[in-house]
């Protein structure tokens, strides 16, 4: 009877093991899943997040090119206070945007944001000597100044954001490329396991069928044995 109950135990534990192989593969693909998912809605928001405050760099240096224009053609005292008030704020603004960006970005993306930032100041400083203009400052001047300081300066400036804003499309580009890497590893580890899985499935099936034969074999012997028993007491009756 020991070896019966020994050879049950075997198939159970097989069993068992065989069903702890697919729970933990079943587990660990859901939380693969969960965290590559998570990693690429992240990744994806935060590069929509800096592509728009690139976007609005360049559409708020476009907006300060036409005000100091505005600024600089102006006569009228009050609109042209009005004007430069709005040019300030602008100013702060785009600070304020690229330091977000700054706190947002990857690592090695930072270098390009501070160059940017430079950029951005370079192009501020180089408004401020119009901002202190009196009317024939900016009569005699300004026509010169917006064709050869303002203009370059920003395009300069839009120019570089373009090129911050490749970066940061290479970037995702590259991190989506690692969360590709990390989904066909996954899928590697899925194939094994289940592989895996397979062969001890086909083990287990192979050491059921034998168990059952031998136990019909067994049984078809105590059978046989019964019976000649029966045959002998007859005899012997």
């Amino acid at each position: 009877m020991q070896r019966p109950v020994s050879s049950i135990r075997g198939v159970l534990a097989g069993f068992v093991g065989l069903l702890l192989l697919m729970g933990g593969l079943a587990v660990d693909s859901g939380l693969q899943i969960r965290n590559v998912s998570a990693r690429s809605t992240a990744l994806r928001k935060e590069s929509r997040y800096r592509d728009a405050l690139l976007d609005q760099l360049r559409t708020d240096a476009h907006r300060s090119s036409t005000l100091i224009r505005d600024y600089l053609v102006e006569h009228d005292d009050i609109p042209a206070a009005n004007e430069r008030a709005e040019l300030l704020q602008l100013r702060s603004r785009v600070e304020r945007e690229l330091r977000y960006y700054e706190g947002g970005a990857p690592e090695n993306e930072k270098k390009a944001i501070r160059d940017l930032q430079q950029h951005a100041a370079a192009y501020w400083t180089s408004l401020a000597p119009a901002l202190d203009w009196d009317r024939a400052a900016k009569r005699e001047r300004g026509e010169t100044f917006l064709r050869n300081t303002v203009i370059p300066s920003r395009d300069d400036l839009v120019q570089f954001a373009r090129q911050v804003t490749a970066l940061d499309e290479r970037l995702l580009d590259t991190a989506e490329e690692q969360i590709q890497l990390v989904q066909a590893a996954f899928q590697r580890r899925v194939t094994v396991i289940s592989t895996l899985a397979l062969i001890m499935g086909a083990m287990l099936a192979i050491v059921v069928v034998l168990h059952a034969r031998r136990l019909g074999a067994e049984a078809d012997e105590r059978y046989n044995e019964t019976l000649a028993a029966r045959e002998d007491l007859r005899r012997l009756s």
